[in-house]
């Protein structure tokens, strides 16, 4: 009953847990692996996309402004401009004429328009024949006129708000004085425009790139998210108790997520066994411990009711009061064991021991129970000693448990053998018998702690587990080879110790 509570209590709380990671799910916005994702990875992509459009645009603008401003210095070669300048004063002329003159004769005035500005500034004549503000603010004359090179170069908008680059070239007398200067300004709203154009393919290629990443990654973490999903809620479902609950995998899944679920179900079919193993465990532990308190209460109460005289019975009923106490001291001692191996607190006080005279002693202990269950056992030995570093009481108990085992699985008229051996700087003994044996399938778990292979024979379940638990303590180990309804040999191996 408070087994069943227990699974009642453990399912109602994971109810209540799945419903509020439910709840959670469904009041939107983002979370776990798919959060993770978006902040880690999408968000990512997106700004360097961002990035790689504002750069490409930006170097696109760079090269169409340095495409002008190449263009503008291949048309206007100062050497050339200064020395026509010059020429032209030297043979009388005025800067004004030969700016008037040399504005009239620009070739280029359909891709630009070319200022003369005198030494003081003012624009003298515009190669468009348009007249100039003399407020007209000229950045780049501002900024030859104060370089070592005496260029200037400024791009911006001018009075009628059109998007201009112009450049200004500062002109020399034969002594290198300021006499004036050249400005050239080419309008930059044609190349804006296709600036602009190629800007929105960028984004446009850039918002396709983003879908496609978004598209693909949402379908990919889809692919993660909704199997974890299922695994956690069959893992709910199995810390509420139900051990039959499974992650069913998608068809024709090889991966991680495949391997997850097979490893969730393995896991799931194990904690089912070794919860009905743990139940036969209580329920075989019960049976053991009623039946000989039963056996000592009857025995008990007989022998309150029966004549002091009658001391056959008394004295049967006083046997079988030892015998049932002895059998309950064997279980509790086992238990007992158990619980310090569970716990880490089986410690073994070792010293010299002769495992061999070790050996002979407990042979002997189960010669009377032989006799009384007519049971054919024999021993035999190669050697008369054979010396171990090993907690004796320890030691012992691996041979009683052992031959407790080969006694309680073999019937009346059976054979029990023991042989003793040293070989190769190891103890070896071997316990075998012609009983019911074990089933193939119960083989490989006959050492863990509970389980049983034949549950209608008395046992705990546990005797091999504390073995097998004492046998590594002492750097030893022990094999079972069985075969069903022939017999079962169990085989010791324990390290020699030859200091003197």
């Amino acid at each position: 009953m408070d087994s069943l509570k227990r699974k009642m209590k453990n399912k109602n709380n994971t109810a209540s847990f799945t419903e509020q990671s439910e709840k959670k799910r469904k009041k939107g916005g983002l979370h776990g692996i798919t959060k993770r994702w978006v902040l880690t990875t999408l968000l990512v992509i997106y700004v360097i996309l961002a990035i790689i459009v504002i750069s490409a645009s930006a170097a696109l603008n760079g090269y169409y402004e340095r495409l002008v401003e190449n263009t503008i210095d291949s048309k206007i070669q100062i050497s050339s401009v200064n020395t026509y300048f010059r020429n032209y004063i030297s043979s009388g002329g005025s800067f004004s004429d030969a700016g008037v003159d040399f504005a009239e004769n620009f070739q280029y005035s359909n891709l630009m328009d070319l200022w003369v500005i005198d030494e003081k500034g003012k624009v003298i004549v515009s190669s468009l024949g348009f007249s100039v503000n003399p407020e007209q603010s000229m950045p780049d004359y501002d900024t030859a006129v104060s370089s070592s090179d005496g260029t200037g170069l400024w791009i911006g908008r001018n009075s009628n708000n059109e998007k201009v680059l112009a450049k200004t070239y500062i002109i020399t007398s034969s002594s290198d004085e300021n006499i004036g200067a050249v400005r050239m300004i080419s309008s930059l709203n044609d190349l804006s425009r296709q600036h602009f154009i190629y800007t929105v393919i960028f984004i446009i290629f850039a918002l396709l790139a983003a879908g496609l990443v978004t598209f693909s990654g949402s379908f990919f973490i889809g692919s993660i998210v909704r199997p974890v999903r299922k695994i956690n809620t069959v893992a709910r479902q199995i810390a509420g108790g139900d051990y039959n609950a499974r992650v069913q995998k998608e068809k024709g899944a090889n991966d991680e997520i495949s391997e997850l679920s097979d490893s969730i179900n393995y896991m799931a079919s194990e904690i089912g066994r070794t919860e009905q193993v743990k139940n036969d465990f209580l329920s075989t532990v019960s049976h053991e411990l009623r039946t000989p308190l039963t056996a000592i209460k009857g025995w008990a109460e007989t022998m309150k009711d029966t004549d002091p005289s009658d001391t056959e019975l008394i004295s049967s009923g006083i046997n079988v009061i030892i015998n049932e106490s002895d059998r309950l001291e064997n279980l509790v001692e086992q238990l007992l064991d158990f619980s310090r191996m569970e716990s880490g607190r089986m410690i073994a006080h070792k010293s010299k021991i002769d495992v061999i005279e070790l050996l002979d002693f407990s042979v002997d202990v189960f010669k009377g129970r032989a006799k009384r269950d007519s049971i054919d056992f024999r021993y035999e030995k190669t050697a008369l000693h054979g010396y171990a570093f090993a907690d004796r009481d320890m030691i012992k108990q691996v041979f009683v448990n052992i031959m407790d085992n080969a006694f309680k699985y073999t019937g009346s008229g059976g054979r029990v053998a023991v042989f003793a051996n040293i070989l190769e700087d190891t103890i070896m003994i071997s316990v075998a018998d012609n009983g019911c044996g074990i089933s193939e399938k119960d083989l490989p778990h006959i050492k863990e702690k509970f389980y049983k292979a034949n549950v209608s024979v008395p046992g705990s379940g546990i005797g091999l587990a504390v073995v097998d638990e004492i046998l590594k303590m002492h750097g030893g180990s022990f094999d079972i080879s069985s075969v069903e309804n022939e017999g079962t040999v169990v085989t010791i191996y324990i390290p020699e110790d030859k200091d003197e």
